[in-house]
C-alpha cells in the first residue's frame, strides 16, 4: 500500500480567500482615507474661494462707476443742437419761446441761466456763438468720465465754421447739456434789448 502525503505545496483556498479579504480592506480604508481628505480639501477650497470673492462682489466703493456713455452724449448733443436750430429757423410768433422750451428741456439750470441773463443779452447767439444760425454741424472728440462728459461741436456757416465746447452731466438719471462756452467768450451787453 501506498503511502497518502499529507504536506502538498501551494496555498488553500481558505488562505487565499483570507488574503483577498485582507488586500480589499486596506484598499477600501486607503480609498476611504482619500475620499475624505479630498472632500475636506475641496471643500475648505470652496470656502476659501467665497470668501475672496463675497467682499469683492457686494462693496459698492470697490467697483469704478462706468464712464458716461460717448453715443448717448453725441446723441444728446446732436438732438439738442438740431431742435435748438429747428426753433431758431421756425417762422412762429412764439419762436422765442420755442427756443428757451428747447434750452429747458434738454440743458440744466445753469445753461438756461447762461443763454437767458437776468439783466442784458449777447450781440450772438449764446448757442451757436454767432450772429447766425448754421446750416450745419457735427460733434466730435467726445470725452467722459462717470458723472461729465465733454465735446466740441462744429458749425459750418457757408466756408467758414466756428468750434463751440460743450460739457454734458448725469443730473437725476439723464444727461443734460451743461455749459456752451463760445470762443471768445459771450458776456449779456448791459441795456440791450
Amino acid at each position: 500500500m501506498s503511502k497518502i502525503s499529507t504536506n502538498e505545496g501551494g496555498f488553500t483556498v481558505t488562505e487565499v480567500l483570507l488574503v483577498i479579504l485582507i488586500i480589499a480592506v486596506i484598499g477600501f480604508g486607503g480609498y476611504y482615507v482619500w475620499h475624505i481628505q479630498h472632500k475636506t480639501k475641496a471643500t475648505t477650497t470652496t470656502i476659501t474661494t467665497t470668501s475672496n470673492t463675497k467682499p469683492t462682489t457686494t462693496t459698492p466703493t470697490a467697483a469704478t462707476p462706468a464712464p458716461l456713455s460717448i453715443s448717448a452724449v453725441t446723441s444728446l448733443l446732436t438732438t439738442f443742437y438740431n431742435q435748438y436750430i429747428s426753433a431758431s429757423n421756425s417762422t412762429s410768433t412764439n419762436q422765442a419761446t420755442l427756443i428757451k422750451q428747447v434750452v429747458q428741456e434738454y440743458g440744466t439750470s445753469n445753461l438756461v441761466n447762461y443763454a437767458y441773463p437776468s439783466t442784458g443779452s449777447y450781440s450772438e447767439d449764446p448757442i451757436v456763438c454767432a450772429q447766425d444760425i448754421p446750416s450745419s454741424f457735427s460733434v466730435a472728440g467726445v470725452t467722459s468720465t462717470s458723472t461729465s462728459a465733454a465735446g466740441t461741436i462744429t458749425e459750418v456757416f457757408g466756408s467758414d465754421t466756428v468750434k463751440v465746447n460743450t460739457t454734458v452731466v448725469s443730473q437725476s438719471g439723464s444727461l443734460k447739456v451743461g455749459t456752451v462756452a463760445c470762443n471768445p467768450a459771450l458776456t449779456p451787453q448791459e441795456g440791450s434789448p
